[in-house]
């Protein structure tokens, strides 16, 4: 999915030429990542992913898909390490607000 003005478009556009402000400005000041047992909150989910992104060959915008996306959530999926990767969102303002990911090793995700 590539709309120009998606949240997805810009967070392949921020990945693309790695902007870590723009990056901390997609997500709304309020922001939580939740992930297994662990919460996040904006800043730390920054640091995380600009730690990841700056990484030599990664391309994580490259192998994510848009699953699907409105002014309210988006759903994007990936494949990593044997696993499917899904990241649900929902959306404040224009921006990230809540953020749940779920990793199924893709044997059981076919079922």
């Amino acid at each position: 999915m590539k709309k120009s003005n998606s949240l997805f478009q810009k967070l392949y556009d921020i990945f693309e030429n790695w902007d870590e402000e723009a990056f901390r400005n997609h997500h709304h000041e309020d922001f939580m990542h939740l992930q297994e047992t662990d919460v996040l909150n904006r800043d730390e989910h920054v640091k995380v992913i600009s730690e990841l992104a700056t990484k030599p060959g990664w391309n994580w915008h490259k192998i994510a898909k848009c699953i699907y996306e409105d002014k309210y959530c988006s759903i994007i999926r990936w494949e990593d390490n044997g696993e499917i990767v899904t990241h649900v969102s929902t959306i404040k303002n224009d921006q990230v607000w809540r953020a749940v990911i779920s990793r199924v090793p893709k044997a059981s995700s076919d079922q």
